[in-house]
């Protein structure tokens, strides 16, 4: 945090909104993508800041009754993401996927699924999702198809 007299008009102010700022961090872990993921927040002034940090995984964990199914992800761009960073709608081009049924998933960084939706495909290959309620932040959109899951990160400003 950077300030002078003309922003906080004394290091005393400027001292104090330091001393009110707040932090969130945690640890969680997004079953999605099987990987523990460390989020931390910080809010000093008017600015807030956020960031995940995760370890990638190659392999992703589906619980059944019975046993654990374990699903590779594929990083390998299959889909299209516009715009990224992105701040009321976001379009998927699904064009490469092909013409199969697909699900579509958007996990916050908290682990959290914020959109669903699955598609016979039938129609057009892009979707478009409204995301002007959704917070600040970064999310993990997740594209379930033929056995196979590709993800892409998304950011929102």
């Amino acid at each position: 945090m950077v300030g002078d007299d003309s922003m906080y008009e004394s290091f005393d102010n400027f001292q104090n909104i330091i001393a009110q700022s707040q932090f969130i961090e945690d640890w969680t872990y997004d079953p999605v993508t099987s990987q523990s993921v460390y989020y931390a927040q910080i809010d000093v002034d008017t600015f807030s800041l956020e960031y995940a940090w995760g370890v990638d995984s190659t392999v992703t964990s589906v619980d059944t009754m019975d046993t654990s199914i374990q699903l590779p992800i594929h990083t390998e761009s299959r889909f299209s993401i516009y715009p990224n960073p992105i701040n009321d709608y976001v379009t998927l081009n699904l064009k490469t996927i092909g013409n199969q049924p697909l699900k579509i998933r958007v996990f916050n960084t908290l682990g959290n699924e914020v959109y669903f939706k699955q598609i016979d495909f039938s129609d057009s290959s892009l979707n478009t999702i409204q995301t002007a309620d959704w917070p600040t932040g970064m999310y993990t959109v997740i594209i379930e198809s033929g056995g196979k899951n590709y993800y892409q990160k998304l950011i929102k400003f």
